[in-house]
């Protein structure tokens, strides 16, 4: 088969059901890399009682990556983010152009035709924004850790958080923002107060 992208479907067709195999449409348990920052989940997991090694997440994103067939439009996404947190710039580039070209190039096959996939839309917008600017909203205030992949010039965008208005203008060299309101925010891990 060329495109597996709907390995269930397909195994589905041969009377063969994917449950039986080590293989997964979509990425499910690195979604909690893709909802809870790193070290939040690092956190939970402390808390939990499991010992873990350094490269742990590198490891989980190579073996699903491996098994999974990327059936949903999402997928791609949230493996594209988990990439760049081990640092390969390379294969989140890759993941994350697959995800924005999903309807245009209609990479599941015939799905475009029944409607566009809005959801993987929205999530590479939030991608650009929360991955590759670095922006962090869990907190009680805003954090930011850009991780611009080399060949962007800049990301400019707006938000509203916590009642405050946010302008963002990000470049390797430069983090300009500018709020409506004196606020503190995180930049790089470093508390700085913003006036307005």
């Amino acid at each position: 088969y060329e495109n597996i992208y709907r390995m269930d479907r397909i195994l589905k067709s041969e009377g063969k059901s994917a449950d039986d195999y080590k293989v997964a449409k979509q990425a499910d348990t690195l979604m909690t890399f893709y909802n809870l920052p790193e070290e939040e989940v690092n956190i939970i997991l402390n808390r939990l009682g499991y010992s873990l090694p350094e490269d742990y997440l590198n490891r989980n994103l190579h073996y699903y990556l491996n098994r999974t067939s990327h059936g949903s439009s999402l997928s791609r996404v949230v493996h594209g983010q988990l990439a760049q947190l081990i640092n390969d710039e390379t294969l989140s580039w890759q993941l994350y152009k697959e995800a924005l070209g999903s309807d245009f190039v209609d990479i599941q096959g015939g799905t475009t035709g029944e409607g566009v996939h809005t959801g993987v839309m929205a999530s590479t917008v939030m991608m650009a924004i929360s991955t590759y600017a670095g922006l962090n909203l869990h907190g009680e205030i805003l954090e930011i850790n850009p991780r611009l992949p080399k060949h962007w010039k800049q990301i400019s965008f707006k938000i509203v958080f916590k009642g405050v208005k946010y302008q963002f203008k990000i470049s390797h060299e430069k983090i300009d923002i500018q709020t409506d309101k004196k606020v503190t925010v995180k930049i790089k891990g470093i508390e700085k107060v913003l006036e307005v």
